[in-house]
């Protein structure tokens, strides 16, 4: 228990590529009894366009497209939902159509003029027209019946973007007639934050949740005070008016059974505070399993009941530095104008060094750490009153600990008195020379 098992393996198979590629797939652990210790999806690399289709009628539930934002490689597509019992059989063709709209005659999206050839198939898709699913992919075919149904599709030759994307189509179901049954438009779903927000009673702090793709493991970041042992999503929203709002609302259960809100285990601190940086999987931020609009119950010394909302995405930038051989990197995260800001440490340096942010930024591209160091001005002081780039003041020495964060109103990622471009300079003592620098940049999609 506790050790660390690395192993590696060399096989053809299972690939990578095509229709039976294990990528947006899962990957189990399981016992020598056949149990499940531990489950993770095979994520895609990169960042990710994802598109999604809601459909209802007959199939009421989504078809989500994924493929790198570069436009190359496979498309994974992950068709999730409930097939009526009034429908005898619940066996469909499907398509992308070459129009957005759901009126008028529907034809499959055909970017690349493919002729109508007997070789399209599933094992031959890139003689298929793009947006013929059922050609490529063999028919859509949902058991009727109650329970949600996951099934996932891997395309070889279904561009979601570029001059031959199909982003802004729509996705078409047809019955055995060749009758359209159901039509969505697929859009663009963004990533997706959510939070939590402690200002109550003398406590403050956050919960953020945030998701790359719908079916994406959900990373979750906190900053807590050392009150609380519990913290469990429920199921319902909270009347947060009422006394004891969340007594009698039952803990979260996904659409699978899986009751996965339970964020205790990631509580414990040996520091006394509480700051959570960890992936979880069996929440959802999209979908009917979505835990935003559901409260968050923290549990110590104190109780408390907040509600989980969307939150705009954080705007982040970043600094990274290598001190004799080691690396660490600073971020700096905002949620919106009026939030603190989340200062975060990565890792620790075997030589800890004063921080500050400086006024200007450098002649290099960011976020390029500066062996020698060039003028960029006196440490930052904002025109309105309040905001210092005194670093160190707030967070400590600067690799100090592993991890080291804290929460600061005094550095604000928008307006004018942003830090957002600027310097961050390392000096072994506050009086000393500067010793190192590094840009604060968004970081690169």
């Amino acid at each position: 228990p506790g050790a660390r098992l690395v192993s590696r393996y060399s096989a053809a198979s299972p690939p990578l590529f095509g229709l039976a590629s294990i990528a947006g797939r899962s990957i189990a652990v399981l016992d020598a009894a056949g149990q499940i210790l531990a489950c993770a999806s095979i994520g895609y690399p990169g960042a990710m366009r994802t598109l999604v289709a809601r459909l209802s009628g007959p199939f009421v539930g989504t078809v989500t497209l994924s493929q790198s934002r570069s436009g190359a490689g496979d498309t994974g597509l992950l068709v999730e939902g409930v097939a009526n019992n009034s429908v005898p059989s619940a066996r469909w063709g499907w398509f992308i159509a070459n129009t957005t709209s759901c009126t008028g005659p529907l034809f499959a999206a055909n970017p690349y003029s493919m002729p109508a050839l007997a070789q399209c198939s599933p094992a031959a898709q890139d003689a298929c027209p793009a947006g013929d699913l059922t050609s490529m992919l063999g028919w859509l075919a949902v058991a009727p019946g109650a329970s949600l149904q996951r099934m996932y599709f891997t395309a070889s030759a279904l561009p979601l973007s570029g001059p031959s994307g199909l982003f802004g189509k729509a996705l078409v179901l047809t019955d055995a007639n060749n009758s359209v049954v159901s039509c969505a438009p697929l859009l663009l779903l963004e990533p997706r934050d959510a939070i939590a927000v402690l200002d109550s009673s003398g406590v403050a702090g956050f919960v953020r949740f945030h998701a790359e793709t719908p079916t994406a493991p959900v990373f979750v970041q906190a900053l807590l005070p050392p009150l609380f042992a519990r913290a469990q999503v429920l199921a319902a929203p909270a009347m947060l008016s009422m006394p004891g709002a969340c007594e009698s609302i039952a803990a979260y259960t996904n659409a699978f059974g899986q009751a996965a809100g339970d964020l205790s285990p990631a509580l414990a601190s040996p520091n006394g505070s509480i700051a959570i940086l960890t992936e979880m999987a069996g929440i959802y931020l999209s979908g009917s399993s979505s835990i935003v609009g559901r409260a968050l119950s923290l549990i110590g010394t104190r109780t408390l009941c907040v509600n989980i909302d969307l939150a705009p995405s954080a705007s982040t930038v970043a600094a990274m530095f290598t001190v004799a051989g080691s690396s660490a990197s600073l971020t700096l995260s905002q949620p919106a104008p009026d939030e603190p800001t989340l200062v975060s440490v990565d890792a620790p340096l075997p030589q800890p060094l004063w921080a500050s942010i400086r006024a200007s930024g450098l002649p290099v591209l960011p976020p390029t750490p500066v062996a020698s160091c060039v003028d960029v001005g006196a440490i930052f002081v904002g025109t309105s009153g309040g905001v210092t780039g005194n670093l160190s003041a707030q967070l400590g020495a600067f690799g100090s600990a592993a991890p080291q964060y804290v929460l600061s109103n005094t550095l604000p990622l928008y307006g004018t008195d942003s830090v957002v471009g600027r310097t961050v300079t390392l000096s072994t003592t506050p009086s000393s020379a500067c010793a190192m620098q590094a840009m604060l940049a968004r970081p690169q999609a």
